[in-house]
């Protein structure tokens, strides 16, 4: 699965768009779908896909690294993408859920 999201910078509060690629065991973002090389990766192997929208921004999710403090929050254009995505990353191996609330429609 590929395609545009909003990741929240670790320093920086602010959401900036981001092409994301969703690639053997790891969630990687790009400045944008042309960049060769991606800007960063969120290993999925042992981390918690938190969707509880309580705990999100408005069309997000939240995944914590396995290991780390880090925690990373990404958002969509809409809920549907938003869900698309959280279950596609719900369906990698090795991925634990926490606080899921999906309803996929």
């Amino acid at each position: 699965k590929s395609g545009h999201l909003y990741k929240r910078g670790g320093v920086n509060p602010a959401y900036k768009r981001r092409f994301f690629r969703l690639f053997d065991g790891s969630l990687q973002y790009f400045t944008d779908e042309t960049s060769d090389s991606h800007k960063g990766l969120i290993p999925l192997t042992g981390a918690t896909l938190i969707t509880d929208p309580a705990k999100n921004d408005k069309n997000g999710f939240s995944i914590k690294v396995a290991g780390s403090s880090r925690v990373f929050h990404i958002q969509a254009d809409d809920g549907k993408t938003a869900q698309e995505w959280a279950l596609a990353i719900a369906q990698s191996e090795g991925v634990k859920l926490q606080d899921v609330i999906m309803t996929l429609s």
